[in-house]
């Protein structure tokens, strides 16, 4: 009995697994980015590959191209910027021109 207690306490105190820690992270990993990029292997190729999507890439000191987690998931998404500067198109925020004349025609007969 003594042995079950010892154990379970131990489970409890042990360290996250290293796989929950990357989720945590505010930008992709090398290993999340080279298995995007695969069969890329330089990181000057995996960077450009990724500017070619669409992703906005800075650049680590190793060389590998740096995405932030936020704009890897507006990217995906389809949205057309980065988050907080205000001018996201989705394509539906567009007044519909052609409602809103047929509007303002039928008050103006009114």
């Amino acid at each position: 009995m003594d042995n079950i207690s010892r154990t379970s306490f131990a489970a409890e105190s042990a360290p996250p697994a290293p796989e929950s820690n990357i989720r945590a992270l505010p930008f992709l990993s090398d290993a999340e980015l080279r298995s995007m990029a695969s069969p890329l292997r330089q990181p000057a190729a995996i960077a450009r590959w990724f500017k070619q999507q669409g992703f906005e890439v800075k650049t680590k000191p190793n060389g590998m191209p740096l995405v932030s987690r936020s704009n890897f998931e507006y990217v995906m998404r389809g949205v057309t910027a980065t988050p907080g500067t205000g001018d996201i198109d989705h394509g539906r925020n567009r007044p519909d021109v052609d409602a809103l004349m047929r509007r303002i025609g039928k008050q103006k007969e009114h």
